[in-house]
């Protein structure tokens, strides 16, 4: 017996000890390796299937390693901005920033990464934070902290310090040897500052220098056999472009380049540009219908994409050279400019709550910790209470932003739902008035000239009856100016979006409505407008089953301001949802009520 307790205690500590140094060795594992390893897995899956990489993230979600995770983050991240996903990538980035935090390296390039995402969607203000946290980030080499700093600040200085702006962006021109390898080894700034110098270039009309410098360049790349990169698609694109510009016949070769490695392009958008810039050639030699293909193609290839950018540049290309497909155009440019700001707008708002909602963690983080210091002292039990306690009070915090969300999106569908809905009415108005004035015109003018034509083909011509007839003409031409002179299109109908409302709860409760039809509203008002019916929605919605309600809705002018009234004839309490929304949304209100009656009134201007 005491023989077999001495076996099991010595497998019991050869257990442990290889329990022990499984997990020194794993934290000691080269996760470069490891993410050369994950890299290649994107990579290969990417080109399998380039819209949907979610199983791969999936999988090395597993791993327990913070470095490797992170760079999981990072290479979704990448994946998600090839398909102009900006919102999901900035995320994701953020989670790498998250477990980066005991690698400082790995941290500040992630953020230049964040960085170069939000200055591609022309959110500076979220740039310019990010920047000035990453300065606080030590890195081993001030020489390339500061090189990085520097070149993705160029958007921000072009913003708010031209002379400054001018003074860097010819010192990259200009670069000398040790930062331009610095550059080189760094794919990422490499194509960035390229993208930003020729861009600056053409600005000033230089395309002999972005020529030679794109051409070394393109050079070099083939050598080295990287023509699958965006690196090498950037400079053939500039290339192309300012040979474009300077009519140079040695054109064909890099279109030739171009066509020949397309197959292997990163995204979708170099095939973009590539009809684009085939496009931008027959400009040049006025073949109208090869440039109204070339444009349509890259218009159909960026719908494929969901590329809201490159979709409103190519619609306005297409205004301007198409005369014949107008109205198709500039309806479809209407709705895409409409998303654009839309998702530009939403971007700005995820990536502001996103920061926030990390700031917010790693406040709690750090409270939590000086707080396990002290619980170290107590017992068991309660060390475990604190622990249960805070991932609830986490899974709490999560389901609330996670409605918040769900609230915010549906908040956006109702405001389009009446966009679409008020559009469609004022389409309808400003097309019945135009018949309306044709069948004027038909009727009161066209008829009489016919009848006068017919006189002047008359053997015998009355002179008198004829000059009474081109008065009759003359009188309704006048009677036709006065009517289209004094047409009034209502831009917004106010009325339509109350009586909406009256219309949908008519069965559950008795709503009376007044509106001053001589109110204008800005776009801003309007936009508020919208808000505040959600709100009411979210209001009646409540009280519908209570028994004998009356509610009166008006909009009208009280000293110089446009008033909304929502008049109850009961008390009734705003939750705090109710005024969650209106505080959120710094929306101005009042609230009165007695026993009696409620009175919101709310400040549309």
């Amino acid at each position: 017996m005491h023989l077999i307790k001495k076996h099991i205690l010595f497998l019991l500590v050869i257990c442990l000890f290889t329990a022990c140094n499984n997990k020194k060795v794993y934290k000691n594992a080269n996760y470069k390796i490891d993410s050369i390893t994950m890299r290649k897995n994107y990579n290969s899956e990417y080109e399998a299937d380039p819209y949907n990489l979610k199983k791969v993230h999936s999988l090395y979600m597993k791993e327990t390693d913070s470095i490797l995770l992170g760079i999981n983050h990072q290479l979704y991240s990448t994946y998600l901005v090839k398909n102009n996903k900006f919102d999901s990538a900035y995320y994701y980035l953020t989670l790498a920033n998250n477990l980066f935090k005991n690698n400082d390296r790995k941290k500040f390039f992630n953020s230049i990464r964040k960085v170069s995402l939000t200055n591609r969607i022309d959110l500076l203000a979220h740039s310019k934070i990010e920047m000035e946290k990453l300065k606080e980030i030590p890195l081993e080499d001030e020489n390339v902290k500061q090189l990085y700093i520097d070149v993705f600040s160029l958007p921000i200085l072009k913003q708010s310090d031209s002379d400054q702006y001018e003074t860097k962006i010819n010192r990259f021109i200009n670069i000398d040897d040790a930062n331009n390898k610095i550059v080189k080894r760094g794919t990422l700034i490499e194509n960035y500052l390229t993208g930003e110098i020729n861009k600056y270039l053409i600005t000033k009309a230089d395309y002999d220098k972005i020529i030679v410098r794109s051409t070394a360049r393109i050079n070099e790349l083939l050598k080295e056999n990287r023509t699958n990169e965006d690196l090498f698609f950037t400079n053939l694109f500039y290339n192309i472009y300012a040979k474009i510009e300077i009519r140079d016949r040695s054109i064909s070769n890099d279109f030739a380049h171009y066509k020949a490695n397309l197959a292997t392009a990163p995204t979708k958008e170099s095939e973009v540009l590539y009809y684009y810039l085939k496009a931008k050639q027959f400009q040049t030699t006025s073949l109208k219908d090869s440039v109204l293909y070339n444009f349509s193609k890259a218009l159909q290839v960026s719908k494929q994409t969901d590329n809201f950018i490159y979709e409103h540049q190519l619609l306005q290309l297409l205004l301007a050279t198409d005369n014949f497909n107008t109205n198709k155009y500039t309806n479809d440019y209407i709705k895409i400019n409409d998303s654009l700001l839309t998702y530009k707008n939403y971007v700005n708002d995820f990536i502001f709550a996103t920061n926030s909602n990390f700031l917010k963690l790693k406040s709690e983080q750090q409270s939590i910790q000086k707080q396990n210091l002290s619980i170290t002292a107590f017992t068991f039990i309660l060390l475990f209470s604190v622990v249960l306690y805070y991932f609830i009070y986490r899974n709490i915090k999560n389901r609330q932003l996670a409605r918040k969300h769900r609230e915010y999106l549906n908040e956006k569908t109702q405001m389009y739902k009446y966009l679409i809905e008020i559009k469609e009415q004022m389409d309808a108005s400003i097309l019945n008035e135009n018949n309306r004035t044709k069948q004027l015109i038909s009727t009161n003018a066209l008829s009489k000239i016919d009848d006068l034509l017919v006189d002047f083909d008359k053997l015998e011509i009355n002179l008198d009856q004829l000059q009474e007839k081109i008065k009759e003409v003359e009188d309704a031409a006048r009677a036709i100016s006065h009517t289209i002179s004094e047409t009034n299109y209502t831009i917004v109908d106010i009325a339509y979006i109350i009586n909406d409302i009256k219309k949908q709860y008519a069965n559950f409760i008795k709503i009376e409505t007044f509106i001053d039809n001589t109110i204008i509203l800005s776009d801003l008002e309007f936009k508020t407008l919208l808000r505040i019916m959600l709100f009411t929605y979210k209001l009646i919605d409540k009280i519908k089953y209570k028994e004998e309600l009356t509610c009166f809705l008006s909009i009208y002018k009280s000293k110089n301001k446009s008033t909304y009234k929502i008049w109850i004839n009961k008390s009734i309490n705003l939750n705090e949802d109710q005024l969650t929304f209106l505080n959120d949304r710094s929306i101005n209100f009042e609230l009165n009520k007695d026993n009696q009656e409620t009175t919101v009134l709310i400040y549309i201007s």
